[in-house]
């Protein structure tokens, strides 16, 4: 008699277990459900992730091209002028110094991969929002009058044009080197124009929010939008009259 009760009890037992399995156990609609509930979380977060990598692909340009003003003050400092932005009838042998980047690098104002046409990504002189093997995917450096051959001459606070014509009174509000793009490829540049009047030209690229980020005359860094950048142009010549937004699309003169 005490051995079947044990035996009723052990059964009575197990059969609670089973009954409890099969109540943990999840139906397929109850995992479909859990699925979708976990991919529409992750699509909520993604965006997010996105953006969050996109700022801080915004901090580290800024961050760049922090070193890259402070490098160019420096240079200016000891020459009374700026790099330029690129210029054939410089030396190539036995160092190349065609190139702006290799004008710093090699003057010992900046560490970093100089030598034009070598890929830049990973560099202080390449934007990590735009990273490309191509060799000249750097920041672009200002062209004078679409001429990159020429520098920008500083004289005490003021910053003027090498041949002495033009005075900018407000080098804070001039931007020296910034996001830049090709229209042809298109790919990043190591100069832009502040002037698209013939069209087809490498300009600023809005490429952080809708925002140009560039180091001015004074050093300071900061990020433009599209009418910061085009708002005077025709009164001061600070500005720009085009440039191209997020997506690679031309604004202003010329689109």
């Amino acid at each position: 008699m005490k051995w079947r009760n044990l035996s009723q009890q052990q059964a009575a037992r197990n059969s609670a277990s089973c009954k409890l399995l099969i109540i943990n156990n999840f139906t397929l609609v109850e995992l479909l459900v859990v699925i979708a509930i976990i991919t529409i979380l992750m699509a909520m977060l993604m965006p997010a992730m996105a953006s969050a990598r996109k700022m801080a692909y915004r901090a580290e340009c800024s961050g760049n091209l922090k070193q890259l003003g402070s490098a160019i003050i420096m240079y200016s400092d000891d020459y009374q002028w700026t790099p330029c932005a690129y210029n054939s009838a410089y030396p190539v042998s036995p160092r190349d110094l065609r190139c702006w980047t290799s004008q710093l690098f090699y003057g010992k104002y900046i560490s970093g991969r100089p030598d034009y046409g070598s890929p830049y990504s990973g560099t202080v002189f390449a934007c990590p929002s735009f990273a490309s093997t191509y060799g000249n995917q750097i920041y672009g450096f200002r062209s004078l009058d679409q001429d990159p051959t020429r520098n920008y001459r500083f004289a005490g606070s003021e910053m003027k044009y090498n041949n002495g014509k033009l005075a900018l009174p407000r080098p804070s509000m001039f931007i020296l080197v910034a996001d830049s793009l090709h229209p042809s490829g298109p790919q990043q540049w190591y100069r832009f124009d502040d002037n698209n009047t013939n069209g087809g030209r490498p300009l600023v690229h809005a490429r952080h929010f809708q925002r140009v980020n560039g180091v001015c005359g004074d050093g300071h860094v900061d990020a433009f939008t599209g009418k910061d950048l085009i708002s005077d142009f025709s009164a001061k010549g600070y500005r720009f009259n085009a440039y191209f937004n997020e997506n690679g699309l031309g604004v202003g003169l010329g689109f």
